[in-house]
């Protein structure tokens, strides 16, 4: 009958430790990598609807201004409408 020979590996508590650890780390980097990507991207994107905000905001404006204008002006056609009735 033939054994085969045991093989016997011997590591310490803390080296074990220390592999798990620095896994654990570089796993976290690459974690905070991501979350710097996101924090990027979000920031782009805040950017974004401020100048959407600021560009409607403006559009807003004019609008309300024009209507404004039409407003005067009907109540001036108005004016004159009444004055060629009255002749």
């Amino acid at each position: 009958m033939t054994t085969t020979p045991k093989t016997t590996v011997t590591y310490s508590i803390e080296d074990i430790l220390e592999r798990i650890e620095d896994k654990i780390d570089a796993r976290f980097e690459k974690i905070d990598a991501r979350f710097e990507k996101l924090d990027a991207r979000f920031e782009k994107i805040d950017q974004q609807f401020e100048r959407l905000e600021n560009k409607m905001d403006t559009q807003f404006a004019e609008v309300n201004q024009r209507l404004t204008k039409l407003e005067v002006g009907q109540a001036e056609l108005s004016g004159q409408i009444k004055t060629l009735d009255e002749r």
